[in-house]
């Protein structure tokens, strides 16, 4: 084996590795060398990765060898939306039906089916070696999902109150009608309708239920916090610094989906570019909210301080919007970040890590006297 190709060996290893739900089509590798086709084949036959489908490939989960690689096959709710994934985004599908109802415990057993919902209609099952998936087609945009942990990565699930409506509505598809409908019953904290078998006249039914946000997995920090809590007559910063105490990944999912999901119907579309969930270290997402631009930084708390932090009600500018609850730095955090900021530790490339709306010389010296409550 030559060196250069080890080296695009590895080079996709950790390509499939980073991808979405771990799983990558053999189309899609385009920065490593060489025939990928054949390289990825042949990490499926040693058992490196795990081969899904034709032309589709996983990587095990952490902590596995290429023996376990060969001898175990992801479970089918996660396989299922793991094929979907890399042809229609991480973010355009979802665990649907009999799928999210195994995957929330309703069905105890496997079936050997599965639903995920995709974006386009028409689409054929795919046999894959734990059962047959079925791919459904939806408007994304109406479905109730949540970001949920799964052995390939996060990805979404119907949230129990969606999969008891889809279950009622299409009970055949994924091509198990009874072991749907004895499912209803039994999924988590479900607002069961009052009918036991869906109709033609059955309406369309859209749970708009926002993803569940905790105030204790995020600080929110920086100029913008500042004149939110402190410094209330000046404008320091028209970003907004989030330091996360909890999964990154998950938190940055659930985050983006709330916001996503709670200015929908009021202002339309709106877009995160990049994602959340993409962004490494202090780098910025632009959220464009009506051709209003937002910069949004979302800071992990592993290599920062443990600052002292504060929860107050804020009461927004408009009288029909309700309060919100804010989980901030003290004062003396406040100025505590702002001197680091001003005599920041050089990183490995010389460069100085960038905190979002830190301005020292207005922050410390405001802060200097009692700070004024609002």
């Amino acid at each position: 084996m030559k060196r250069g190709e080890f080296r695009d060996r590895f080079e996709l290893i950790r390509a499939t590795a980073r991808a979405p739900m771990r799983t990558v089509r053999h189309r899609s590798i385009r920065d490593a060398r060489g025939n990928t086709w054949r390289q990825l084949d042949e990490l499926s036959q040693q058992g490196v990765l795990v081969r899904l489908a034709h032309g589709v490939c996983t990587a095990p989960p952490d902590g596995r060898d290429g023996r376990d690689g060969r001898t175990r096959t992801p479970g089918l709710e996660a396989s299922g939306p793991a094929l979907a994934t890399p042809r229609y985004g991480d973010r355009r599908v979802a665990l649907m039906g009999i799928g999210a109802a195994r995957f929330h415990g309703a069905i105890p057993r496997a079936l050997g089916s599965t639903t995920a919902a995709v974006p386009l209609q028409g689409i054929r099952p795919v046999r894959l070696a734990t059962g047959t998936a079925h791919f459904v087609g939806r408007e994304m945009e109406r479905l109730d999902v949540t970001p949920e942990s799964t052995e390939l990565g996060t990805g979404f699930v119907t949230t129990p109150e969606q999969t008891v409506v889809d279950l009622l509505q299409r009970p055949g598809q994924g091509e198990a009608e009874d072991e749907a409908l004895r499912a209803v019953p039994s999924c988590p904290r479900a607002s069961i309708p009052r009918c036991s078998r869906p109709s033609s006249t059955t309406p369309r039914v859209y749970v708009g239920r926002p993803a569940e946000l905790s105030i204790s997995w995020v600080v929110f920090f920086g100029g913008t916090a500042l004149s939110r809590t402190y410094l209330t007559d000046l404008r320091l910063s028209e970003d907004v610094g989030l330091i996360c105490t909890s999964d990154r990944a998950s938190t940055a999912a659930r985050i983006e989906e709330a916001i996503l999901r709670g200015l929908r119907r009021s202002i339309g579309r709106t877009t995160f570019t990049p994602s959340l969930t993409e962004l490494r270290r202090a780098d910025h997402s632009v959220l464009d909210v009506g051709g209003v631009r937002i910069q949004l930084q979302l800071l992990c708390a592993v290599g920062h301080p443990s600052w002292p932090t504060a929860t107050s009600t804020r009461h927004r500018r408009y009288a029909d919007a309700p309060a919100a609850s804010l989980r901030t730095l003290i004062g003396s955090a406040f100025v505590a970040t702002d001197r680091t900021h001003a005599s920041p530790t050089p990183t490995s490339r010389g460069r100085s890590p960038r905190i979002s709306g830190c301005r020292p010389s207005v922050t410390s010296a405001a802060l200097a006297s009692p700070p004024r409550r609002p």
